[in-house]
């Protein structure tokens, strides 16, 4: 799994604002959770791909 976060912070007389880019899973890659004789997905659901 590949999550990025990017922020930026400006101050503009006495106030303070933040802009805030957040991506998760860019590359959609699958994320098992365990292999005992099957793979099962993050919610613990069989997986068959």
């Amino acid at each position: 799994m590949f999550d990025l976060r990017i922020s930026k912070s400006f101050n503009y007389l006495n106030y303070k604002a933040t802009l805030i880019l957040d991506g998760f899973n860019l590359f959609n890659w699958f994320n098992a959770a365990g292999y005992f004789n099957r793979k099962y997905d993050a919610n613990g659901n069989p997986f068959s791909g």
